[in-house]
């Protein structure tokens, strides 16, 4: 529509150290706001925050935290998530960790306790397997089970 008017502005913050990794970022964009090609759509606020701080070679603790606000539909969620990882001999990587997330909307608020595993397996320098799962704690139907893996096709390029 041609009336159509509104403002975003998204700030992104990076520490990219030996031993500490930090992305932040946070966004907001005016309900009347259109632009398809924005990473927010109208009526947004968007932060995160992902840390990692390797303790020494072989393990490392990561953090992640969301908040997103959709003021249009109204619609939020938050949630914090804790991981241990440990990397064996082997190559195999194991993290353990815990969520916690809260989604509102105008009617209901649905929240999420939940414990995870998840173990990575080397097939060779370019492949890895890996097998996911996690499992609420509250409500023993609630769980996610993912297996997948990973290709370097180059120095850049993962699928």
């Amino acid at each position: 529509a041609a009336n159509v008017k509104g403002n975003a502005a998204r700030v992104e913050l990076r520490h990219d150290g030996e031993q500490l990794q930090v992305q932040a970022q946070v966004g907001r964009s005016d309900a009347g706001f259109n632009n398809p090609a924005a990473p927010l759509n109208n009526g947004r606020e968007e932060a995160s925050a992902k840390a990692a701080y390797k303790l020494d070679p072989r393990n490392t603790v990561k953090a992640e935290v969301i908040r997103s606000v959709d003021s249009v539909n109204q619609l939020r969620r938050e949630g914090v998530l804790i991981v241990a990882e440990h990397q064996f001999d082997n190559g195999i990587k194991a993290e353990a960790g815990a969520r916690h997330s809260v989604e509102t909307n105008a009617t209901a608020t649905s929240t999420v306790d939940s414990v995870r595993l998840k173990v990575g397996v080397p097939v060779n320098k370019d492949a890895k397997v890996f097998g996911e799962i996690e499992q609420d704690v509250r409500d023993a139907d609630k769980r996610i089970v993912a297996l997948g893996g990973d290709y370097q096709l180059g120095s850049r390029t993962k699928v």
